[in-house]
């Protein structure tokens, strides 16, 4: 009876064990079937060359169908007042084509007291003069669209110079070394004028200083030596916006 018992709990373990040996079997085979199945079906990643070349040409035309638009061409939007020249209206259509529209537009500034802007045919439109220092808008339309540009007006650059001439003696006659060298004889009357090589803003003032006690505060003056000697001049001049320019005249050479 004994033994009877031990056969049953032996049978019991042997069945236990070949039951737990099938699931493990079960599972190992599931698993591989599943990654089997994984790699033998990949998911649509791709898509044909016929949607393809749909989604180019949607996009294409996306590109093109832009709004039409308008720009005003120059080089910069600062400008010295009196320093005029032309502006350039560019329209672009919907399709990216650019034309020059300058003179089919219709041109305005927003001060033309600072900056005035040309409106008048034959070539003429687009024309402009920076009139006096500070800012203003410039708005150009065509068929429909309108588009603004800033601009800014600067003094006008200042440069000065010196003009010597003996005014008692043809000029032609003056003895000169060279032209930044005047002879003139002692007791002759010489005339000192300054000359605006950039004209800066009207109006200024002057001031004039040398040897032998030169001194003037006119753009126009006159000076006579009454010693021989090398002699300098120096001008300078200060414009409307408080710019600055200096000059050294010819030197002089005062001979008896």
């Amino acid at each position: 009876m004994e033994k009877e018992n031990k056969n049953k709990i032996l049978y019991l373990v042997l069945a236990i064990v070949v039951i737990i040996g099938l699931v493990i079997l079960l599972m190992i085979m599931f698993n591989r079937k599943t990654t089997t199945k994984s790699i033998s079906k990949p998911a649509k990643v791709t898509k044909n060359v016929k949607e393809i070349k749909k989604e180019v040409k949607e996009v294409k035309e996306e590109i093109d169908d832009k709004e039409p638009r308008l720009e005003i061409k120059s080089n910069n939007n600062e400008f010295h007042a009196g320093n005029s020249g032309y502006f350039k209206l560019i329209y672009t259509n919907e399709k990216g084509k650019e034309k020059d529209v300058t003179q089919e537009s219709e041109w305005a500034s927003n001060n033309s007291k600072i900056f005035s802007i040309y409106n008048f045919p034959k070539n003429k439109k687009g024309f402009f003069i920076p009139q006096q220092i500070g800012k203003a808008e410039i708005y150009a339309e065509y068929n429909g669209i309108y588009t603004t540009f800033p601009v800014e007006v600067k003094p006008t650059l200042l440069e000065l110079g010196c003009d010597v001439i003996p005014i008692t003696r043809d000029l032609n006659k003056v003895e000169t070394k060279s032209k930044d060298v005047i002879t003139a004889r002692v007791g002759e009357e010489l005339e000192f004028i300054f000359t605006y090589m950039q004209s800066g803003t009207p109006y200024y003032t002057y001031e004039a200083f040398g040897d032998d006690g030169l001194k003037s505060n006119q753009p126009i003056f006159s000076f006579i030596y009454k010693k021989p000697g090398i002699k300098h001049v120096y001008l300078k001049t200060t414009d409307f916006t408080g710019q600055t320019a200096e000059a050294d005249c010819p030197i002089i050479k005062v001979v008896q």
